[in-house]
This record gives C-alpha cells, structure tokens and sequence, in this order.
C-alpha cells in the first residue's frame, strides 16, 4: 500500500507536534518574566529532525516517501560488463531498480550478501530474467545491463532533505516521530 505524502516546512512539523505534546497554544492571559531558559522550538526542530532521519532508516520502505531519481542519475557501463549508478545526494535508502532491457526490477543486496559476493564472477551474475543490484556505499551496481546499450527505467529512492527544506512525510512517520519525541 502507498501512503498518500505530504510535503510540510521544518516550521509547520514543528507546530503540529507541539500542539499535540501540549506545548501550544501558548497562554496570553499572563505576563513573561523571564526569557532566558531552554529554547523548545529550537529542542523540539532538532529532535524531529533527528526522529525524521531515524524513521526512514527504520520503518518499511512501503511506509516511506520514495522518488523515482531516474532524471538525476546516469548509467555507466563498467569494462567488465557490470553497470553502476552514482546515488543522488541525500539518498538514505534505495528501494527498486530496473534497467530497461530487464524483465523485471530488483532491490539492491548489501555488499557482504552471498549472492552480490558471486557477481565478480561473469558466469554467475545475474541475467536480464533475474538481474542483481548491489549497493556498495553511494553506488548501486547492476548486473548486468543490455550490450547493445541500456538506460535506467526505474531508480527508487529515499532522500533526506536539508535542514530548511521541505519533509516528505506519510502517516506512519509522523506517528513514528509523535511516539518518539521526547520519549525517555
């Protein structure tokens, strides 16, 4: 299933997280005598920030914003017959990959898997009917692309964006952060 995503400011997560603690509205019947404690807005934007990053790591990646980063990314055919793809900047996790003369798309394997181990061996890596990608740092390599010449058709991934720009969320992550937030 998908979850319907939102796209919301640092500012507006926010606000929304501190009416739900309790923080806010804020009383206007009193006076303010002293302005010098802890700055909650600035707590409370770090720890999202940091419970935002904790839940694209840990929650399934169908829970997740994903974005097809077919446009940012090219295709680059190793001597070898292996292909490799340079990762957008940002990308935390990578969900499906499918070249176009594939038959099907894959999910890359870490690089210490048993069968991403047996790619170097060119008689053993995967075919267009069962293709393999391989995520080895901030590179997916796929085995093994078209001879005659392929392009990316499907590169699924997950960003964190900067500090000042907009948060993909979906439902699961603002509960994930609203059961974290603050928790001792």
């Amino acid at each position: 299933m998908m979850w319907p995503v939102s796209k919301l400011h640092p500012e507006q997560l926010v606000q929304i997280f501190a009416l739900r603690r309790g923080f806010e509205p804020l009383r206007s019947d009193c006076t303010v005598s002293r302005t010098d404690g802890v700055d909650l807005h600035e707590v409370m934007q770090h720890e999202i920030r940091s419970l935002y990053a904790k839940a694209l790591m840990e929650l399934p990646l169908e829970q997740l914003p994903t974005e097809n980063a077919t446009t940012q990314t090219s295709l680059i055919v190793l001597p070898d017959g292996s292909a490799v793809v340079d990762l957008p900047t940002g990308t935390v996790r990578t969900g499906e990959v499918k070249l176009s003369s594939w038959m099907r798309s894959t999910v890359p394997l870490p690089a210490d898997h048993p069968v991403a181990q047996i790619q170097s061996n060119r008689w053993s890596r995967g075919l267009c009917h069962e293709p393999v990608a391989v995520l080895r740092g901030n590179r997916v390599y796929l085995y093994s692309p078209d001879k005659q010449g392929d392009a990316i058709e499907l590169l699924e991934v997950v960003r964190m964006p900067d500090a000042e720009s907009f948060y993909a969320v979906t439902e699961p992550i603002m509960t994930f952060i609203s059961s974290n937030l603050f928790a001792l």
